[in-house]
């Protein structure tokens, strides 16, 4: 309207010119309009398209059969890749966790680090995924094969695992000084001071969770595991994790209720009559050859087993029984289906067969299976797998859009 006004006033400017002057400024904006409602349109439906995989995936608590069936048809492709985006959203973005402020040096069974290993996980840097396994001295083998296979911090991109060994004291010399040389090229040990024996495995359950409060305590998901299984980390990370990512506090495993005090003095697991006096049975608990857990639980287990009277030489129950104050606050995501505590007849025939394991994990006999089957993984890995497998290049193209998360 300015420059109508400012034409007028100027006589020798032609009436024709200044219609001709605003119908040109009403086209241009039409035509602004009609670009911004577009632009508002195309908005729309990218909230739309992302809004309804949230549904979807709230609906079903899995985003796996999701993606399988947009992953079927090729023209999903864009709704395939919102939907990985808001897999990890969804997954892991967990609260940040309140560390507890309870000094390990008052802790009555914390034996004292030899190797604390402070850096691990990095001081504020992001940690998805932290796998704890036990495992002994002299088991330097297993390890090796360990962090070249499933526990490879190289194994997804976009999903940052971390690896830790929680040992006890080597029996000699020579062997702490190759342990010490492990640690130096691999930086994944922590290694405290007590006699590393089976009836010793509860020390490394308070070392862990002392270690884990104080250095490690921003991971998302803690998977605790023995040195002789091998893990499908695929099936962990896509079957297992979803599962659990909508539950504030979780914990997925074999869930053993009612286990039987074993009192008998010839047994691994003999309990001594003076320790749970007047219990047959342990409460609730994750077996610790494979389990999730959320990491947010792990500095309440340290917290809480500051005043666990009774100091069992039974980690798993110890841990994630007698140090679990609250059970009733936890949710538990029983994948007993999905373990296997033994060795497995053939398990290369079983993925070569079915193009999956039937077991996310499952004990191994040698190290060398550890590599083999995780070779043979790789090369049958499915089209969802080999996605998340590759973040940065999927998610490229979208990374200035927005993920609508309600």
């Amino acid at each position: 309207m300015s420059v109508i006004k400012a034409c007028l006033r100027h006589e020798w400017i032609p009436v024709a010119l200044v219609v001709f002057i605003l119908v040109k400024l009403c086209l241009d904006q039409s035509a602004n309009s009609s670009r911004y409602s577009s632009a508002i349109g195309t908005l729309m439906a990218q909230e739309d398209i992302q809004t309804r995989l949230v549904s979807n995936f709230l609906q079903r608590n899995q985003l796996v059969s999701l993606l399988s069936r947009a992953e079927a048809n090729s023209t999903h492709d864009t709704e395939t890749a919102y939907a990985a985006r808001v897999f990890y959203k969804r997954c892991f973005s967990r609260p940040t966790v309140n560390q507890s402020k309870r000094n390990s040096s008052e802790h009555p069974h914390f034996p004292g680090f030899v190797i604390e290993n402070a850096g691990l996980c990095g001081a504020g840097q992001r940690v998805d995924v932290l796998v704890y396994v036990n495992s002994a001295v002299q088991n330097r083998e297993r390890r090796r094969a360990i962090r070249h296979s499933w526990a490879s911090h190289n194994a997804f991109t976009g999903i940052i695992v971390r690896l830790v060994f929680i040992l006890g004291q080597a029996g000699s010399r020579r062997e702490q000084l190759e342990l010490l040389s492990e640690q130096a090229s691999w930086g994944d040990i922590v290694q405290a001071k007590f006699e590393d024996t089976f009836r010793n495995l509860t020390f490394k359950a308070v070392t862990f969770m002392t270690w884990f409060n104080a250095h490690c305590a921003q991971a998302q998901y803690v998977v605790k595991v023995d040195d002789d299984m091998f893990v499908d980390m695929f099936s962990v990370v896509f079957n297992i994790i979803p599962k659990m990512a909508e539950k504030e506090y979780a914990m997925a495993c074999s869930y053993t209720k009612h286990g039987k005090i074993i009192r008998d003095p010839k047994s691994h697991w003999y309990v001594e009559s003076s320790l749970l006096a007047g219990h047959n049975h342990y409460p609730g608990f994750c077996p610790g050859f494979f389990s999730v857990i959320t990491g947010n639980i792990i500095p309440e287990l340290y917290e809480n087993s500051f005043s666990v009277k009774d100091f069992i030489p039974v980690d798993d129950v110890y841990m994630t029984g007698l140090s679990l104050k609250n059970p009733k606050r936890v949710s538990i995501v029983d994948i007993r289906d999905q373990l296997y505590p033994n060795e497995r007849s053939d398990p290369h025939q079983e993925l070569k067969v079915n193009g999956h394991f039937e077991y996310t994990a499952f004990r191994v006999k040698e190290e060398k299976q550890q590599m083999s089957l995780w070779n043979l993984k790789l090369s049958k890995l499915s089209g969802l797998e080999q996605r998340f497998s590759s973040y940065k290049d999927k998610f490229s193209i979208y990374e200035k859009l927005p993920v609508i998360i309600k």
